[in-house]
């Protein structure tokens, strides 16, 4: 009996020097811990383990939207974001926002009380992955000779873009506002807000969040959220090798000098959901209206230029040469992508903007451009240095063969709708 007791109590002294050790460590050196574990930790540690490494929610405000739609958080001023998915093994790219905390030369916004054309979207807009004087926007500035400013925001859609124009954008009177569509999740963004709309103006009281929550041990201890997220990636892991993914998004580029793997990590699976879902009729393109007659609203009271944008995924960019894992997608998706380009093309003639698509002309460049000049970056699928200049290229014609130039402006303020399919 004895022995049996002494070999337990020496079993719980070494867990316990083992589970302390590990403590130290991982307090000492956080970085060991991969992305893919640490997005499982409890928020309060992981915002702990992430400094320097992620952005944190301690490197964000809350704004103060007036639409009930979901919580909004913006970058505090000079924040730094980095970048641990571009392609190359162990690049990390930084860059920092600027004095208002979105992707500019610091000093732009405050410089003048006026900016000729302003621009809002998502990520596709924000800089991912490149500097911010590499978005098209900033490249905008230099092919058309006039100041613009970039109010992207990362990881939001349609209804956060038009709060940020309203919070930021309005003041600097532009003459040109460009809203960026993004083909992969915005139509995901829109379908969450009314969800969350609807689901808080059906509620009879909004929830007591003044009552404390006894803590926990997972809100201090590095180690048990380490183990607890091992577990849970174990076991994920082992579900999914038995059933398959729930969605495959996986697909290479057939390039004549090879193929050339794209979202390896099988990630932005919600865009394929989504079509899916699309396709069968439960959710509707219809989404996007409030939003665009919101956009068109404050075009005619403030007096700018209302211009939609769309940016396709980089699947559809490479059409031509695309191939996925999943055969099924190779209908779904482009359909997809012709059903909202089809959807804005006719919004655009009703409401009264004038819509770019910008699909034909990125889907030009790619079919001609060899394997090592690409569009997107293979593993987190957004615009890369060449793929933002070939953009602004495009846009800069457009909006100059239909006479929207600052200096043209006010003669076109009664502009009919127009669409251009760019080439």
């Amino acid at each position: 009996m004895k022995t049996i007791f002494f070999a337990l109590f020496h079993t719980i002294i070494i867990a316990l020097v083992t589970f302390a050790l590990m403590e130290f460590g991982l307090r000492i050196f956080p970085s060991i811990i991969p992305p893919s574990l640490l997005v499982s930790f409890h928020p309060k540690v992981r915002s702990q383990a992430a400094q320097g490494r992620f952005l944190t929610i301690d490197e964000t405000v809350t704004f103060d939207r007036d639409d009930a739609g979901p919580p909004l958080r913006l970058m505090k001023p000079f924040t730094t974001l980095r970048w641990h998915n571009t392609d190359e093994p162990g690049d990390v790219y930084t860059a920092k926002v600027d004095e208002i905390g979105f992707c500019n030369q610091p000093g732009t916004y405050n410089r003048s009380p006026i900016i000729d054309l302003i621009t809002i979207g998502d990520s596709f807009t924000w800089c991912n992955s490149v500097h911010p004087t590499d978005t098209w926007t900033a490249k905008l500035s230099g092919t058309m000779g006039i100041s613009t400013y970039n109010l992207g925001r990362g990881g939001v859609g349609l209804y956060e873009y038009i709060q940020i124009l309203e919070g930021f954008g309005i003041q600097k009177n532009p003459q040109i506002v460009i809203l960026n569509v993004y083909e992969g999740n915005d139509l995901r963004d829109a379908v969450n807000y009314h969800s969350y709309r609807d689901r808080t103006r059906d509620e009879a009281s909004p929830p007591d969040i003044s009552k404390s929550v006894q803590p926990t041990l997972r809100e201090y201890s590095y180690s048990l959220n380490l183990i607890r997220s091992i577990s849970g990636f174990v076991y994920k892991s082992i579900a999914r090798s038995i059933r398959g993914p729930d969605v495959d998004f996986e697909y290479w580029l057939d390039f004549a000098s090879g193929p050339i793997p794209f979202n390896k990590e099988n990630t932005d699976r919600d865009e394929v959901r989504h079509a899916k879902r699309l396709f069968a009729n439960e959710i509707d393109l219809e989404a996007f209206t409030e939003a665009l007659e919101t956009f068109v609203d404050l075009s005619q009271r403030h007096k700018f230029v209302p211009i939609i944008t769309y940016t396709p995924s980089a699947h559809s960019a490479y059409a031509e040469k695309v191939v996925f894992s999943d055969p099924d997608l190779h209908s779904v998706m482009p359909w997809f992508s012709h059903e909202q380009r089809k959807f804005f093309q006719l919004k655009g003639q009703e409401l009264g903007f004038v819509f770019i698509d910008l699909t034909p002309h990125l889907q030009s460049v790619a079919s001609s451009a060899d394997s090592h000049k690409l569009l997107y970056y293979r593993r987190n699928l957004h615009l890369t240095p060449f793929g933002h200049k070939v953009v602004a290229e495009a846009l800069s014609r457009s909006i100059q063969s239909l006479s929207l130039l600052p200096s043209s402006v006010a003669e076109v303020k009664g502009h009919s709708p127009a669409f251009l399919g760019v080439h």
